[in-house]
């Protein structure tokens, strides 16, 4: 086996195991075949919390009680000089030994055009939800007005109804009286009758007749009243039903 200890110290440790794990045998099999699970699943786990530790407290210089509303995005792209500049000089952490290429002052130059273009998109994204937030605002303010208009039709219906109830019961009263009325008036002419089938059965016409006259002319009167409120309580009541359908139709 070739000794790689010399250079594990200049080279990272998964270059050092990929060497490491590339040898093969004699016969074209990898020399270590089951090695390589053991080294990867021993390379994921973090050894020390310093890095994680590290995010937590540039974090919280970042995201201050002044700067609460700060996004995700904008707080990675305030870390991203800070990562570059400690990855190039992970000792000091000195910005003058970061390398300037030519991407490099590429990006910079073309840092305001995207940030203009994020601005951009972040007004558009903006509009786009205040028109929902609108549209949302004014469909909910259709259906209150649908919901009270149906509240005071429904209140009106009850109310209506309320009336008409009222009407039927007088109408139904007015029908009663009209229907005792109409019982009197009968009582007369009855007795009327009567009393002029006894006079002419004993001769006494003359001293009945003025007596059966009244009688029966008070009956015939009473009878014809009667008709007269039984027509109109006939009619009122036929308009009142249909009022009574109109309302529930409506």
């Amino acid at each position: 086996m070739q000794d790689h200890s010399e250079n594990v110290g200049e080279a990272p440790i998964n270059h050092y195991w990929r060497d490491v794990l590339a040898q093969i045998r004699t016969d074209g099999k990898p020399k270590y075949s089951k090695l390589g699970k053991v080294v990867k699943s021993s390379l994921i786990l973090a050894h020390v919390n310093a890095d994680i530790e590290r995010v937590f407290s540039v974090n919280k210089h970042l995201v201050t009680t002044k700067k609460a509303s700060m996004s995700a995005e904008t707080t990675n792209a305030v870390k991203i000089p800070k990562d570059a500049v400690r990855f190039f000089d992970p000792g000091m952490g000195r910005p003058e030994h970061v390398p300037i290429t030519k991407k490099l002052l590429l990006a910079v130059k073309g840092a305001y055009t995207a940030y203009e273009q994020r601005l951009e998109v972040m007004k558009a994204e903006k509009e786009k939800t205040d028109q929902l937030t609108k549209e949302s605002k004014a469909e909910a303010e259709r259906l209150k007005e649908e919901a009270d208009k149906r509240k005071e039709q429904t209140q009106e219906l009850v109310k209506n109804n309320a009336a008409l109830s009222q009407e039927e019961d007088k109408l139904c009263a007015k029908e009663n009286e009209a229907k005792d009325s109409l019982s009197v008036g009968e009582k007369l002419l009855n007795e009327g009758n009567d009393k002029l089938a006894k006079a002419i059965k004993e001769t006494d016409f003359a001293a009945a007749a003025s007596v059966v006259h009244a009688m029966i002319e008070a009956g015939q009167k009473k009878c014809k009243e009667t008709s007269n409120v039984l027509k109109s309580t006939m009619e009122s009541r036929q308009t009142l039903a249909k009022q009574n359908e109109n309302f529930l139709i409506h």
